[in-house]
C-alpha cells in the first residue's frame, strides 16, 4: 500500500513522541472526542500567534488572499448565469458540508480538500454539496417518484493541491445540478443535457450582451463507457490513462496513447459506419445512449442554437472512472482562443446516498472567476491628460 507525505510525517512524529500507533489510535476516535482534542491543540496553538507570524501567513498563502477579479466583474457574470438558469432553483450554499464529503461521493483524496474541526470540510465542490441536498429532499419515496429537482449555485471554492498558474487555491464555480429518476428509454439524461447545455449556451450570449469578449461556443458530448471500450479493444487499461488524465495535465494521457499507437474518434457522426468492428465491443447500455443522443440531443440543440457546433467526442479521456457514462465540455472562443470553460456529466452519487439505482444526477459547473479573467470586457482606454493652463503671474 503506497505511503503519502503526510502518512510519512505522522509516523514521524508519532515516533518523536514515543507513542508509535499514535495516527491508529487517534483516528479509531468517535469523531466528538478527537473534535474536543483537535479544538484544544489548535486554541492552544492559536493562542501563540503574533501579529506579525499572522501577517506573513497572510502574505506568504494564496489561500488567505482576496481573488485578483473585481468583485463588480465576478457579480456581472453571476447575474448573467443566474438569469440563463432560470429553469433551476437557485441555492446559496454553506461554505462547509460534512467531513469526507468529496472522498465519499467523488473519491478525492482528503488531502485535496480543508478539512475543519468538528465534521466538516471547507466548500471544494459545489455539485458534491448540490448532491446531498437534492438527496435530502428525495428522501421521500413519493417525492422522489413524482419530482424533478435542479438546482443551481454560485460559490467560492477551495483546493488543497500543488497548484500553478493559473490555477489558484480558491475561485468562483456556477454550478448547475439535475436529480431524478429514470423513466427509461434514457429520457432522464436526453432531456436534462439539453436543459444544462440551453443554460450554458443562453449564459454565453448574454455574457457577450454583459460586454465579455465572448466569441462561437463548441459542445462536446461524451460516453465515457464507450471511451474505456475503446481503449480495451485497442489493448489498452482505461486505469492506466486515468493514472495521467486531469484536468491540469493538459496532453498527457494523449502523448501515451500516442505512444501506443492508440487512436479515438474526436468527432463521431454515426457510430456504427466510423468506428467499423470496434462499434461492436462497445457495453451495448453505451451503444444505445450514443444512438439516442445523436438522434435527440443534437437537433435540439442544433434547433435552439444554430451558431453552435455540438460534436460527439469519443477521444475525451479526462473523467475516466469519475463519470461513469455521458459527459458532456463547453467551449468558447474568446482573446486566447478556444478553451474548455465548463464541464460535467452523470454521477452515480444520489444512487448511493439514496440506495436507489434508478436515481439519476447530473452535475456541470463553469468556472466564473476564469471567465472573467480571460473573457472579462477590454479595459477601458485612458483618458488623454489635458495640459492644465498656467495660472496668471
Amino acid at each position: 500500500m503506497r505511503t503519502d507525505r503526510t502518512e510519512q510525517i505522522a509516523a514521524a512524529v508519532a515516533r518523536d513522541l514515543g507513542v508509535p500507533d499514535l495516527p491508529e489510535r487517534l483516528a479509531a476516535l468517535d469523531a466528538s472526542p478527537l473534535g474536543s482534542l483537535l479544538l484544544a491543540v489548535y486554541r492552544a496553538h492559536a493562542a501563540r500567534v503574533t501579529p506579525a507570524a499572522l501577517s506573513a501567513a497572510h502574505a506568504r498563502a494564496g489561500r488567505y488572499q482576496p481573488s485578483a477579479v473585481d468583485a463588480r466583474l465576478l457579480h456581472r457574470a453571476d447575474g448573467a448565469a443566474y438569469a440563463a438558469a432560470a429553469a433551476f432553483e437557485a441555492l446559496d450554499l454553506a461554505p462547509v458540508e460534512p467531513l469526507g464529503a468529496c472522498a465519499a461521493l467523488g473519491g478525492v483524496d482528503p488531502n485535496l480538500v480543508l478539512g475543519a474541526l468538528r465534521g466538516a470540510e471547507v466548500l471544494a465542490d459545489p455539485t458534491v454539496a448540490l448532491a446531498l441536498e437534492a438527496a435530502r429532499r428525495r428522501t421521500d419515496r413519493a417525492v422522489r417518484r413524482a419530482v424533478r429537482h435542479r438546482f443551481c449555485t454560485s460559490a467560492r471554492c477551495v483546493r488543497v493541491q500543488p497548484i500553478a498558474p493559473p490555477l489558484v487555491p480558491h475561485f468562483r464555480l456556477f454550478a448547475l445540478v439535475s436529480a431524478g429518476r429514470d423513466p427509461g428509454d434514457h429520457r432522464f439524461e436526453r432531456e436534462e443535457i439539453v436543459t444544462h447545455l440551453s443554460a450554458w449556451l443562453s449564459f454565453a450570449a448574454g455574457l457577450r450582451a454583459a460586454g465579455f469578449r465572448v466569441g462561437r461556443a463548441e459542445v462536446q458530448l461524451s460516453d465515457l463507457a464507450a471511451v474505456e471500450a475503446l481503449l480495451r479493444a485497442q489493448g489498452v487499461d482505461p486505469a492506466e490513462v486515468r493514472a495521467v488524465a486531469a484536468a491540469h495535465r493538459i496532453g498527457a494521457a494523449e502523448e501515451v496513447l500516442r505512444g501506443r499507437g492508440v487512436v479515438l474518434p474526436s468527432d463521431v457522426r454515426d457510430p456504427r459506419r466510423e468506428l467499423g468492428a470496434l462499434h461492436a465491443r462497445l457495453p451495448a447500455e453505451a451503444a444505445i445512449r450514443l444512438d439516442r443522443v445523436l438522434a435527440s440531443v443534437v437537433p435540439a440543440l442544433a434547433g435552439r442554437f444554430p451558431g453552435v457546433a455540438v460534436r460527439l467526442d469519443l477521444s475525451r479521456l479526462e473523467g475516466l472512472g469519475y463519470y461513469p457514462g455521458l459527459a458532456l465540455r463547453v467551449r468558447l472562443e474568446g482573446p486566447a482562443g478556444w478553451l474548455p470553460v465548463g464541464d460535467g456529466g452523470f454521477t452515480p452519487w444520489t444512487q448511493a446516498l439514496l440506495a436507489d439505482r434508478k436515481e439519476r444526477f447530473l452535475a456541470t459547473a463553469i468556472g466564473t472567476e476564469i471567465l472573467c479573467k480571460v473573457y472579462g470586457p477590454a479595459p477601458e482606454p485612458p483618458e488623454p491628460s489635458v495640459a492644465k493652463p498656467r495660472p496668471a503671474p
